[in-house]
């Protein structure tokens, strides 16, 4: 894949010499695809595949859901010229004010636009604080709850009712693997 494909898709940063990212779970075959992103473990990998887990800048390693689906859709078109994306589902836990108003502002920014764009479905989940200590004070600490939970739900609901053909799930976290081996 060219890095100009690369940075289109994941536009904070060119992928670094031999490092690879990302748990992809799924087959390319049959004409409806629907692709499932778990985002928050999808952005972290970003980061770490592009050499970025560190860097202050929390744009590095953001995607675009929708150019994901467009990209495996077009990378088989000449295998399967039928093939058609349905959907693209993104999951994502969702601050409040206890994670600072610019990431809860961000993030309600973020998610409202991925909700406008054609074929993509938002389903979040508010995050789960808890009390931590951080150089000598309390501060709130923000985690995902339940959102892989939500991915695997939906992955099941919808092969069952045969809202797809090909599932792709994106995801670093072997929690929807059940489901996945459920739906194979």
């Amino acid at each position: 894949m060219s890095s100009a494909k690369v940075a289109s898709i994941f536009p904070a940063w060119p992928a670094l010499q031999g490092r690879r990212g990302f748990i992809f779970f799924g087959a390319m075959s049959g004409k409806s695809v629907v692709v499932f992103i778990d985002y928050q473990n999808v952005y972290h990998r970003a980061r770490a595949a592009f050499g970025h887990e560190r860097d202050p800048n929390r744009n590095a390693g953001h995607v675009y859901p929708e150019k994901i689906g467009d990209l495996l859709c077009e990378r088989g078109q000449s295998k399967d010229p039928g093939r058609a994306l349905t959907e693209v589902r993104v999951y994502k836990g969702l601050p409040d004010h206890r994670s600072g108003i610019d990431a809860q502002s961000y993030a309600a920014r973020q998610t409202a636009a991925w909700a406008k764009t054609p074929g993509v479905a938002v389903r979040s989940r508010p995050l789960d604080y808890y009390e931590a200590e951080k150089r000598g004070r309390t501060v709130w600490k923000g985690q995902e709850k339940g959102v892989d939970v939500m991915l695997a739900l939906d992955l099941v609901e919808m092969a069952r009712t045969g809202a797809f053909d090909t599932a792709v799930v994106f995801s670093a976290d072997p929690d929807p693997l059940p489901a996945l081996e459920q739906v194979v």
